[in-house]
């Protein structure tokens, strides 16, 4: 069924890997949001998309970046690392509240009729082991991650509003840690592969440091395998109000990640851990069975094919 699609955040990480993937087919118009990072290099990606500016924390602009759109993936969110999770927890809070307070409002006078929410998996209890959808528990969220986990629940909640008053078929998919090509990779504010990435490649004296003691454990999932699923649940459908969890299936230390980054980068580093830097001592863990069975996904991507994926993407890009 042809559509007219909305990728907001076209020009960041995850909205821009969606924003290829989508335009390799002609099945659906595209229209490209962006607001501070410019489309320099991505313009050309497909002639026919349309690409649109717009600040989502101005209700006019979200009116016009909506005109003729029925379905919206919302990928455009303000991220950071540990740092500011640690340091400065509240910017991860406000922006992304109001942004998509004023742009679910306005999709229902626009006539939207299918929504794709990226959440992630902050509001899971940590050390519990792999828990399901349902399985929220809200006093023992995290106390680093207390701010941006209610955040986004305050956020699906509204999709969950928005989808039974006014029939809008709402998706929030809570994801676990993404990585690949288009990924910040800054040694201060990025997330914790995108630094490490940086780290690696940027070495000189034959040691990193990684911030934390190594031992709390990260899903990470290769970005085409979550886009790869964006793009199937819009091809198949949905019906209402639906979350789930999109994930690897597997939680590793900190540890085993940088020794195969540092083993696939074939340089020879030694690894220094700092626990008196930001870090989050959480080892969040997912259950996919339900975006397996009832959806028919899984990842395709194996670790070590992610890692060098990235690097050579990297290499090339540098």
């Amino acid at each position: 069924m042809s559509s007219k699609i909305l990728v907001c955040g076209a020009t960041g990480f995850i909205g821009r890997n969606i924003l290829e993937s989508l335009s390799e087919t002609k099945t659906h118009d595209l229209v490209a949001h962006w607001n501070v990072r410019e489309p320099y290099g991505i313009k050309n990606l497909k002639e026919s998309i349309e690409w649109r500016k717009a600040d989502l924390l101005k209700r006019e602009d979200i009116d016009k970046l909506l005109e003729g759109v029925d379905t919206i993936i919302q990928a455009a969110a303000v991220t950071s690392g540990s740092k500011d999770i640690t340091e400065r927890p509240h910017v991860h809070v406000c922006d992304n509240a109001v942004m998509n307070s004023l742009l679910l409002a306005q999709a229902c006078f626009a006539g939207v009729k299918r929504i794709i929410y990226l959440s992630c998996s902050v509001m899971y209890e940590s050390n519990a082991g792999p828990l399901r959808e349902n399985q929220v528990d809200i006093n023992k969220i995290h106390r680093r991650y207390f701010g941006a986990a209610h955040t986004k629940l305050y956020i699906e909640r509204l999709l969950e509003f928005y989808s039974m008053t006014y029939g809008i078929d709402c998706m929030a998919i809570r994801h676990s840690n993404i990585y690949g090509p288009y990924d910040k990779y800054d040694k201060q504010i990025s997330h914790f592969f995108g630094a490490t990435v940086r780290k690696i490649m940027d070495c000189r004296d034959d040691v990193i440091t990684v911030w934390g003691n190594g031992t709390e454990k990260k899903d990470l999932l290769y970005v085409s395998d979550l886009v790869n699923f964006i793009t199937a649940a819009i091809d198949q459908g949905w019906s209402g109000y639906e979350v789930v969890n999109c994930g690897s299936g597997e939680a590793l230390s900190i540890t085993e990640i940088v020794t195969r980054m540092v083993a696939l980068s074939r340089r020879t580093l030694r690894v220094r851990y700092d626990s008196e830097m930001p870090h989050i001592k959480a080892t969040i863990e997912m259950s996919c069975e339900k975006i397996r069975k009832k959806y028919g996904w899984h990842p395709l991507t194996t670790l070590e094919e992610g890692i060098q994926r990235t690097y050579n993407w990297y290499g090339a890009s540098q």
